[in-house]
């Protein structure tokens, strides 16, 4: 009889105490592993997208690059410094019949609002890529910083190459254009820069005057 008596009365309330600590402890575990599983999931994703998105920019500016054409009736038609270089280029049109266009194009950082756009203007816009009927594209953002840097002759030895801040030949495409792009740490801590070379067949080595 004190058998039965024992088995029906059932859980202590420090048994129950024990035993929703530890259902709080195995579920707490289990929601902190599911949390940071998504947490670096999401983390992943941003990152691919962001490199994705680099590539493409990459791909983009050295698209233009090698269309890259001296137009002398323009006043200083390629200029290039640390954060911003422009230049004209040749673009073929897609209508009824294929006609050659002559497009001047931007690329620029903008601190404030860490994004690097490009800005084109052709002869309808008169060619002010200044003006605001310029089409504007933001190709990344999120940018901590970006550097152009131009390939110059070393002095005393024409085959070997050193990158400058600033492109000082008005009238000349550079042979080599180095980009450098660092984000800000929003997605990843690690702030390590992007670098693509890009090299330009129809550019020229930067001499030292």
């Amino acid at each position: 009889m004190k058998r039965d008596a024992r088995a029906k009365r059932g859980f202590t309330f420090i048994e129950l105490l024990v035993a929703f600590t530890l259902f709080s402890i195995v579920a707490s575990s289990i929601y902190y592993t599911f949390a940071t599983g998504v947490r670096v999931w999401k983390r992943m994703d941003a990152m691919i997208e962001r490199t994705q998105r680099t590539r493409v920019f990459f791909d983009i500016l050295e698209a233009d690059l090698a269309s890259a054409i001296p137009f002398f009736f323009l006043k200083t038609t390629t200029w290039g410094s640390q954060d911003i270089i422009f230049f004209c280029i040749a673009t073929v049109s897609r209508g009824e019949r294929a006609d050659k266009e002559l497009v001047r194009v931007r690329y620029r950082f903008e601190k404030d609002a860490g994004m690097i756009v490009s800005l084109r203007a052709g002869t309808e816009r008169g060619f002010d890529v200044d003006s605001e009927n310029a089409e504007k594209k933001i190709l990344l953002s999120g940018v901590e910083s970006m550097q152009f840097s131009y390939a110059y002759a070393k002095e005393f030895d024409a085959k070997t190459y050193e990158w400058q801040d600033s492109w000082a030949f008005k009238d000349k495409i550079p042979l080599g254009v180095k980009v450098r792009v660092t984000f800000s740490g929003d997605v990843t801590d690690a702030q390590e820069p992007v670098e693509r070379l890009i090299v330009i067949p129809s550019g020229e080595v930067g001499m030292q005057g």
